[in-house]
């Protein structure tokens, strides 16, 4: 009998205890997710400062709060969470790094946390700071690229490319540095005064090369932000020596303003024994003017044809094409019978 009550008592105990668990599950709150703060203002900041901050996370839920996910905007900025899971009225951290190395002004970076909120499940935690640039050297190139059109064997291609100082210290050039098929030589001195220029001028060397062209001048200066500035050279190499060569063989204007014209020279050179006469230029646009400097060009010698873009109202990207008619010299002998 003794045993049919501690039994029954048993029963009563286990099942009370599974009716309770089961409520209070069914009364538990989801997680909530609540910061400290969502932005953080570091203020003023000198370039080149790293600075940190930890945002304290809480769970005002009833239920385990789990962080799946802390991801910067971008790689100056590192987070770094201390748990990814926090117990109901429990906290967690995330510190959060900024490098202002190449800022400049006010800046402002992001944060996104993921977690199983229901209610929030994304949230994004902003920085800010205004990062104090001391006076400096500024490198500026005329051009970012030099592109060689078509190159034969024999030729040497060169090109003089200005530098400016658009800063407020003086720019010193440390070296100048190509890829194996190039060369380069600063023609001015080594320092450049605020708002002035240098000259550096530059070769390419075809032997034994054949195809695409792919090479680099690197410069070195002061310029805290630009240390080293890369300098693309680009054409395209044939074999054998073709009679006629166009040189850019492909035109990229840039952005230009509504309203603007932009002008520019395409190069001709007559590689054969006879002269060559420009018939006549087309363009597939009424917005691309093209004439000739000379119709004629001699064996040996280069023309040229000015290019004009006048996009008057125009707006967007275009792309057009000139199409030129050459007048080939044709000769034979015919003897008698």
């Amino acid at each position: 009998m003794k045993k049919i009550i501690w039994s029954l008592i048993l029963a009563l105990v286990l099942y009370h205890g599974f009716i309770g668990t089961a409520l209070a599950q069914q009364e538990a709150s989801p997680p909530d997710i609540e910061f400290s703060e969502e932005l953080w203002d570091f203020g003023t900041i000198k370039h080149g400062d790293v600075v940190t901050h930890v945002f304290e996370v809480k769970n005002l839920g009833g239920t385990q709060l789990v962080i799946s996910k802390v991801r910067p905007s971008c790689g100056c900025t590192a987070a770094l969470l201390s748990s990814g899971e926090v117990a109901p009225g429990g906290t967690s951290q995330i510190e959060v790094t900024f490098k202002s190395s190449g800022f400049k002004g006010k800046t402002t970076k992001y944060v996104y946390v993921e977690s199983n909120d229901p209610d929030e499940p994304r949230t994004r935690l902003t920085i800010t700071a205004t990062v104090e640039v001391p006076p400096k050297p500024t490198i500026n190139l005329a051009k970012s690229s030099w592109d060689l059109g078509l190159v034969t064997q024999g030729e040497k291609p060169t090109y003089t490319l200005s530098v400016e100082n658009t800063g407020e210290r003086e720019l010193v050039i440390s070296n100048v540095r190509t890829s194996p098929y190039c060369t380069a030589k600063l023609l001015t001195a080594s320092n450049i005064p605020p708002g002035n220029m240098g000259k550096i001028r530059m070769s390419y060397d075809p032997t034994g090369q054949k195809g695409l062209v792919r090479e680099y001048l690197y410069i070195d200066s002061n310029d805290p932000l630009r240390k080293t500035m890369a300098f693309r050279i680009t054409g395209y190499v044939v074999e054998p020596k073709p009679e006629l060569t166009i040189s850019p063989i492909f035109l990229n204007l840039g952005t230009i303003k509504q309203g603007e014209e932009y002008t520019t020279i395409v190069k001709l050179k007559n590689w054969g024994e006879k002269e060559i006469k420009v018939a006549n230029i087309n363009s597939s646009s009424g917005l691309i003017i093209a004439a000739p400097t000379s119709e004629e060009i001699r064996a040996g010698e280069e023309g040229e044809i000015n290019v004009s873009l006048d996009i008057g109202e125009e707006t967007g990207k275009i792309q057009e094409y000139l199409y030129l008619t050459l007048a080939l010299p044709i000769e034979a002998v015919i003897e008698e019978r």
